[in-house]
């Protein structure tokens, strides 16, 4: 996992037993900026500006936290484009900017790629394309303004999250926290990005 996520303070043998909070995530979740997304604000992807419970609950998952958020349907985007041979693309993208910066600059920006695996419940079935091809194509219709998180987000249920990381450990034989793919729960997700 990124840096940021469980940086914590070792507490001496004499300091209290009140516990240190975690380090937030840097960046959260812009709903004006995700609207004015460069390849949104593109008539043509009308209508691939769906609420993030509505992709939420479409990919498997349930949760009482989202309200008014909109996020990208990157898949959307994918079959507006009506390739021949269509690419595999994660399920949604949003705009977050730096939680320091109330009017930021576009290098305050970052777009988010989230891949949402919910439903999954053998992960032996997930294989490398699913995690490089996936952010590879969703890189290139993207683009990268804003600058693209060099972290990617994917989603599974917490009765499978840990077998996900081990799964991902034998697909690249390299311990999670060296990956750019990302294994989070739901919960995770909206600590790091959607709560101030």
């Amino acid at each position: 996992m990124a840096s940021w996520k469980k940086s914590r303070k070792k507490r001496s043998r004499r300091s209290t037993k009140s516990k240190t909070k975690a380090s937030p995530c840097p960046w959260i979740y812009s709903l004006p900026h995700t609207e004015r997304h460069p390849v949104v604000e593109n008539r043509e992807f009308k209508g691939c500006l769906p609420l993030v419970l509505t992709i939420i609950t479409d990919n498997g998952g349930r949760s009482r936290y989202f309200k008014n958020e909109k996020t990208i349907n990157v898949d959307c985007i994918e079959e507006k484009l009506r390739r021949s041979q269509p690419l595999k693309t994660v399920d949604m993208a949003f705009v977050a900017r730096n939680r320091e910066k109330t009017d930021p600059e576009e290098s305050d920006l970052r777009t988010v790629l989230v891949e949402l695996k919910m439903g999954v419940r053998n992960v032996n079935n997930l294989r490398r394309d699913d995690f490089e091809n996936k952010v590879h194509n969703s890189k290139y219709i993207l683009g990268n303004r804003p600058q693209i998180l060099q972290d990617y987000f994917f989603v599974f249920n917490d009765r499978v999250r840990n077998q996900a990381k081990h799964r991902l450990y034998r697909i690249f034989n390299k311990p999670p926290m060296q990956l750019p793919y990302k294994i989070v729960s739901l919960k995770e997700l909206i600590e790091f990005f959607f709560r101030d």
